[in-house]
């Protein structure tokens, strides 16, 4: 696909997000966190996104490492978040325990392929989860996952059961 040619097809409005920059969408907040550019490590470029809606945070990490996790820290951004997208599929490079303990996820979502090459996720880096939550949920194992965040509280699926996560 040629993402310019979809674009200019549909005429979304895009942006370039700037650090704590936030973006109104419906009745949730976006927060953006952008790294300063890497280029000897694409991945550490990755932009972070907080999603809140009402009581519940949700933060996407794309594939930061640990430089990335740390210029988060060391910025005192809120990264406090209930759902924590695990940065880099599970990669030993990321989800250092000072990041973990930044975020205090409460539901861990892990997007890697069955039997990848990379042999992601590292059992190090559940290990690390684990201090902060068992539910660990794993694309590799569980296939689609999915987190809805409502007037009543907060459910996700996999396959085709519905779980709920907590009510308000």
């Amino acid at each position: 696909y040629n993402i310019n040619k979809i674009i200019s097809q549909n005429k979304f409005n895009i942006i370039n997000p700037v650090t704590e920059q936030k973006l109104k969408v419906n009745n949730a907040e976006l927060t953006f966190y952008i790294p300063i550019y890497d280029s000897e490590n694409l991945n550490n470029s990755s932009i972070v996104t907080m999603v809140a809606y009402k009581d519940t945070k949700f933060l996407f990490t794309g594939d930061i490492e640990k430089a990335s996790e740390k210029e988060l820290i060391k910025n005192n951004y809120d990264l406090k978040a209930d759902v924590l997208k695990v940065a880099h599929h599970g990669s030993n490079s990321s989800s250092t325990d000072e990041f973990l303990k930044a975020v205090r996820p409460q539901f861990c979502i892990i997007s890697c392929g069955n039997d990848n090459s990379f042999t992601h996720p590292s059992d190090n880096v559940i290990k690390r989860l684990s201090v902060y939550t068992s539910n660990i949920f794993r694309t590799d194992l569980l296939s689609d996952i999915v987190f809805e965040s409502d007037n009543s509280g907060m459910k996700y699926k996999f396959g085709k059961e519905w779980y709920i996560a907590y009510n308000w």
